[in-house]
């Protein structure tokens, strides 16, 4: 590892840091808005409007204009208060779980809609909306039992800054109409909270939720049916199965809690045989395991003293196919999406400002190096519009060359890939890691590097590289790309950075090879590199990395404009 990367991972590991920036931003777009706002309301007490008038004109505007503005940022500081409160609770020694959600732009309506009935007064103030609807974004934490409902407390309290009074909805609220409960209404404590620290901006509130593991399963059908009323009344029958399910919910806590006593009893024991586990691999040997590259890494490179671009292929058993059925399960969207209607969609006009945009053409077709951070915004899925933009030039960049290869023709592009949407389960997937990631751009490397690359570079990746091991696999990543002679363009590109953002060591892991890849792209190689980074977890984690010039960021709503939905590119691809 170069030691350029120290500083900046120390930026991007500092995750409090990272939630500072995130809430410091999106409080200067709210005083934004709010000045906006108040101009244009005292505007309107001057000239009154037909169209909007006093609170009905505040309270359409936030509806339909700035609240979609401000969704995409308290997304990410939801999911960096997720990311936060995880890690701080995991540290506690705290075994529980952590939800986000920011509100709906119809659930948003809605509410203030009641809130503006129930203070009996119109909102006159943007400032007035953000202290009542204080759950614009939540966070839930779901512990094992409610012996745990007070430490949780304890750690919001010491966490945040309190606003207003928390809210204890007590299980002795009465529950429907028809059935006298046997286990009690949904029982929760709701905190209003902002981070600490100064501004010179107003807190952003939000709501974080304390509950516990029967209450959460039993608010799955409690909240649709009871509190939203999404699916008509309820009979006497209905009442008595949603309190039946309540009932199963204690007998699985209840559960729960035995086998953490059982634990606690046997824990002298399981030390023992923890110790005897740990000891037996090295009487017996190593037990089988499921990894790709399970093989003893000594007994893998052992023979194979002349290396070859086959040799460490097939050593580290290379999946020549993955990159290209990553890009075909992608691209399949296009149809898939033209024959149905519904949510998840992809927006074809998105995906042609994408592909279509100058940054991004001028990234691939200057004869320079070049690197763009992409944040597209659009579908939150793994089958982004960003992603359909990125197998389509993988697709491309592969066939192109292909023929290059075939024609002997220079300059050489070679395409290096990985779909992190495509392997995001890291329970089920073997490739959902970074040192899957790392060695998958390395291969494809040794694999379409084959008549350039260095007989030296060849021997040291098959002396150093251990498959299992990340920073080996990083190191010898790197260090090949500055190797490279001059004339080769390669061209990385890793698309959706958001789906390695959990679990932590993933995460952390991704991050230094970002940190990694970027340090020997500012080496300045004899190669041309390019690379391009999309749908990162949030931008100002690679603040320090990138240029602002190197940041491309399209807008949750696309200017009018007159694209056609052609899903082709516009010129072909080649180099000036």
């Amino acid at each position: 590892m170069t030691s350029s990367s120290s500083a900046p991972l120390s930026q991007v590991r500092d995750c409090p840091t990272a939630l500072s920036v995130i809430n410091r931003e999106l409080q200067a777009k709210i005083h934004e808005f709010g000045t906006k706002s108040r101009a244009v309301l005292e505007l309107e007490s001057i000239r009154p409007s037909k169209e909007t008038k006093g609170s009905l004109g505040l309270v359409a505007d936030f509806n339909i204009t700035i609240w979609p503005g401000l969704i995409s940022d308290y997304e990410a500081l939801v999911n960096e208060l997720v990311f936060y409160c995880r890690d701080e609770l995991l540290k506690r020694g705290l075994r529980c779980m952590v939800h986000g959600r920011t509100k709906a732009v119809q659930s948003v309506s809605d509410s203030l809609k009641r809130r503006e009935q129930a203070r009996q007064k119109p909102f006159t103030d943007l400032s007035d909306i953000f202290y009542e609807m204080h759950d614009l974004a939540g966070v839930m934490i779901v512990v094992q039992s409610e012996v745990d409902v007070a430490r949780a407390n304890k750690f919001v309290s010491e966490s945040f800054r309190e606003i207003k009074t928390p809210n204890y909805w007590s299980s002795d609220r009465p529950v429907g109409q028809h059935w006298n409960t046997r286990f009690g209404n949904y029982e929760s404590h709701n905190h209003h909270v902002s981070l600490k620290g100064d501004s010179e901006y107003s807190p952003v509130i939000f709501e974080v939720q304390v509950t516990t593991f029967k209450d959460f399963v039993y608010n799955q059908y409690a909240h649709p049916w009871f509190y939203k009323g999404r699916h008509g009344a309820l009979t006497d029958k209905d009442e008595i199965v949603m309190d039946m399910i309540h009932g199963a919910s204690y007998l699985i806590e209840m559960g729960g809690e035995y086998f953490l006593i059982r634990e606690k009893e046997n824990r002298d024991s399981i030390e023992v045989e923890h110790d005897m586990f740990q000891a037996n691999p090295l009487v017996n040997g190593p037990r089988s395991s499921r990894h790709p590259h399970s093989r003893p890494y000594n007994k893998r490179t052992k023979g194979l003293a002349t290396a070859t671009a086959d040799k460490i292929l097939m050593a580290f058993q290379y999946d020549i196919n993955m990159v290209t059925d990553d890009c075909n399960n992608i691209l399949k969207m296009i149809d898939r999406s033209r024959q149905r209607n519904t949510d998840d969609d992809i927006d074809e006009e998105r995906v042609l400002a994408i592909q279509s945009h100058h940054r991004l053409r001028t990234w691939f077709a200057i004869d320079q190096p070049s690197m763009i951070l992409l944040d597209g915004r659009g579908n939150p899925g793994p089958k982004s519009e960003a992603s359909l933009v990125s197998a389509k030039l993988t697709s491309a960049l592969l066939k192109l060359h292909i023929y290059q290869d075939k024609k002997h023709i220079s300059p050489i592009i070679v395409p290096l890939t990985f779909f992190c949407g495509e392997h995001r389960d890291f329970q089920r997937d073997p490739n959902a890691n970074a040192t899957e990631l790392a060695l998958s751009l390395l291969l494809q490397l040794v694999d379409r590097g084959r008549d350039f690359i260095a007989q030296t570079s060849l021997q040291r990746i098959l002396e150093v590289v251990d498959p299992e091991d990340f920073r080996t696999v990083c190191a010898s990543l790197c260090d090949l790309l500055t190797d490279l002679p001059k004339d080769i363009y390669v061209v990385i590109i890793i698309d959706g950075l958001k789906f390695f953002n959990q679990p932590l060591e993933r995460k952390e892991e991704t991050e230094e090879l970002v940190i990694n890849l970027v340090s020997a792209f500012r080496q300045g190689p004899p190669a041309t590199l390019k690379l391009l980074l999309t749908g990162p977890p949030r931008i100002s984690s690679f603040e320090g990395l990138f240029q602002e010039d190197e940041i491309l960021r399209l807008g949750r709503d696309l200017p009018p404009g007159a694209a056609v939905n052609d899903l082709t590119w516009r010129r072909p691809l080649t180099l000036r």
